[in-house]
């Protein structure tokens, strides 16, 4: 049964997790980016091309990674800990993505 209410809240709110997922990213990806650019004009006169450019690697990478963590994370949360929240909730979202017309 816990595997199926997680099945189900994952196709009903997965399209939240998403979302989520993707402006945590864009969040955390600004941040770094902030990061670098305080860095870069810190730093102008003595710059280190390997440094500079392990910094702009992980704004990418910082961008890309909440979408594994926030999956991981509820199919944990709805598995595991709140499975028959997780159906409800599962069945909320696909019953209101079929009244959308």
């Amino acid at each position: 049964m816990d595997t199926f209410a997680a099945i189900v809240f994952m196709l009903g709110c997965g399209l939240f997790i998403f979302v989520a997922a993707f402006c945590w990213g864009a969040w955390k990806a600004f941040l770094s980016f902030l990061g670098a650019l305080i860095y870069l004009f810190a730093n102008l006169s003595n710059i280190e091309s390997q440094q500079l450019a392990l910094q702009f690697f992980s704004i990418f990478s910082s961008f890309f990674e909440p979408f594994g963590t926030f999956f991981s994370e509820s199919w944990k949360w709805a598995k595991y800990e709140h499975p028959l929240i997780a159906f409800l909730l599962g069945c909320m979202g696909l019953g209101g993505s079929s009244q959308v017309k």
